[in-house]
C-alpha cells in the first residue's frame, strides 16, 4: 500500500464510501428540520440548535468528500474510454457542488444568527434580506449542476463499462431521488436518494480499497465485471 497507486486507490475509496455515507447520516440528522424562508428557519434552528449544527457540519464534510468521489468516477470513465462524458459530467458536477457547499455554509451562518445573545429582530430582518437576494437565487440555480452533472457522470460510467451495469443505473436513480427531495424539502426522498448513492458509489469504493475490477492497476486496462 506504500506505492503511489495504492494510496491513490485508498483516497478514492475513502471519498467514494465516505461521502455518500456522511451525506446519508446528515440527511437523517436533519430530517424534520426543513425550513421555508430563511427568517422562518431561525425559529426552527432555535428549537433544535444541536441537530441543525450537526446536520449542517456533516453535510459540509460529505459534500466536500464528494468532490474526490467525482474525480474517482471521472477516472473510471477515462479508463473505459468515455473521457468526454467524464470530463463534462465531472466539471458540471463540481461547479454545482461548489454552490451546494455555499448553501450549506449559509445554513451554518443561520445557525450562528440563531444563537442566544443575538438580536432576534435584527437577525430575522437580515435573514429576510439574504433570502430575497437575487445573487442567492443564482447560487441555487448553479447548484442544479450537481444533479445534472452527476447524471452525465452516471451515463459516462455506463458507457465506460468499468462497473456492472446496475451501478450507474442505481447512481442515476439515487441522484434523481435526492434532487426530487432536496428541492421541495421531502426528507424521505433525500434519505432514499442518499442511500442509493451510497450503494452505487460504495460498491466502487470497496473495489478501490481492494484493488479489484476497474481499480486493478496491474491489468493495465479497465477490467469490465460481468453484468
Amino acid at each position: 500500500m506504500g506505492d503511489k497507486d495504492g494510496w491513490r486507490r485508498i483516497g478514492a475509496g475513502i471519498c467514494l464510501v465516505g461521502a455518500p455515507l456522511v451525506i446519508l447520516v446528515a440527511m437523517l440528522v436533519h430530517a424534520g428540520l426543513r425550513e421555508g424562508p430563511a427568517e422562518d428557519a431561525l425559529e426552527t434552528i432555535r428549537g433544535a440548535s444541536d441537530r441543525w449544527f450537526t446536520g449542517v457540519v456533516l453535510g459540509l464534510v460529505g459534500f466536500t468528500l464528494l468532490i474526490g468521489a467525482v474525480l474517482a468516477v471521472v477516472h473510471l470513465c477515462r479508463r473505459g474510454g468515455a473521457d468526454g462524458w467524464g470530463l463534462v459530467g465531472g466539471t458540471v458536477t463540481i461547479i454545482g457542488l461548489s454552490a451546494v457547499i455555499a448553501i450549506q455554509s449559509l445554513e451554518l451562518l443561520l445557525w450562528l444568527m440563531s444563537l442566544p445573545g443575538q438580536n432576534a429582530v435584527a437577525m430575522t430582518a437580515l435573514a429576510a434580506d439574504i433570502d430575497g437576494s437575487n445573487r442567492l437565487a443564482l447560487v441555487y440555480l448553479v447548484s442544479l449542476g450537481f444533479f445534472v452533472g452527476f447524471l452525465i457522470l452516471a451515463y459516462g460510467l455506463y458507457r465506460s463499462q468499468t462497473t456492472p451495469g446496475w451501478v450507474p443505473a442505481v447512481l442515476a436513480v439515487g441522484v434523481v431521488a435526492f434532487g426530487a427531495g432536496i428541492i421541495p424539502g421531502i426528507d424521505a426522498l433525500d434519505i432514499i436518494g442518499a442511500a442509493l448513492m451510497l450503494i452505487a458509489l460504495g460498491y466502487v469504493g470497496v473495489q478501490a480499497f481492494q484493488g479489484t475490477g476497474a481499480w486493478d492497476e496491474a491489468s493495465g486496462e479497465a477490467a469490465v465485471p460481468p453484468g
